[in-house]
């Protein structure tokens, strides 16, 4: 394997655990939150990270809400969310959700791509 893949791929695992260490660790700092997931049918299995994820979140007073529908990027429905995680490989993202996001990111929201977020969007 290349030195080049090794290292991305130690980056990507390395900001996994990083976001779940600070999120499942001391929970006394966090306030409460509430996250989109967007997840989508791949073979890292996102719905499944997502039920692992829920509950012990849930537990420090932060939501997470599950999608797989690339259309609630959207002002309206972004506006209920003070962050999204994306845990998908999703290889489209139309003008108008591009914008909604980030004018949703410039506004001062949370955006956490993990791990195979990294190859989506490539258009």
């Amino acid at each position: 394997m290349k030195p080049q893949r090794i290292r991305c791929l130690v980056n990507k695992w390395t900001a996994f655990w990083a976001f779940c260490v600070l999120l499942l660790g001391d929970s006394s700092w966090a306030a409460e939150l509430n996250l989109l997931f967007i997840g989508d049918q791949g073979h890292h299995q996102p719905a499944r990270r997502f039920q692992e994820l829920a509950s012990p979140l849930a537990e420090r007073g932060i939501e997470l809400q599950y999608t797989e529908d690339m259309a609630d990027l959207n002002p309206k429905k972004l506006a209920s969310f003070d962050g999204i995680i994306l845990y998908a490989n999703i290889d489209r993202i139309e003008d108008a959700q591009a914008k909604a996001l980030l004018e949703y990111v410039a506004g001062g929201k949370g955006f956490v791509p993990l791990h195979c977020a990294t190859y989506c969007w490539r258009n």
